[in-house]
């Protein structure tokens, strides 16, 4: 019974680092609520998020969560929510004007 009690400490103790992992590929999460675009996480230039932020206003009572990785040196967009087809395509290519390097160079997250 005691070795049930180690295994789950040890995928407790796991969840973190699983988790920082899968992350650190992320290049920034922005969540639309209420029509307005907010940077969750990561960084990006600023005239992205405006832009972003236009795509909120034109679908206002989506709540979503649009978060972008990079994968084999491109960006990858993966919208979370209830999306309508054309938002989830507009934000998508929104975000694919911009090369990874621009994205990362983008302005940190202000307070």
């Amino acid at each position: 019974m005691s070795w049930l009690v180690v295994l789950a400490l040890v995928a407790l103790l796991a969840l973190p680092l699983a988790r920082s992992i899968s992350r650190s590929n992320e290049l920034f999460v922005v969540a639309f609520r209420g029509g307005r675009a907010r940077l969750v996480r990561g960084r990006l230039p600023q005239r992205l998020l405006d832009d972003l932020d236009d795509v909120a206003r034109s679908a206002p009572a989506a709540a979503l969560r649009v978060i972008v990785t990079q994968e084999d040196g491109l960006a990858r967009t993966r919208v979370e929510g209830p999306a309508s087809p054309a938002t989830a395509q507009q934000v998508r290519n929104v975000v694919g004007q911009y090369r990874v390097a621009q994205l990362r160079a983008g302005a940190p997250r202000r307070p």
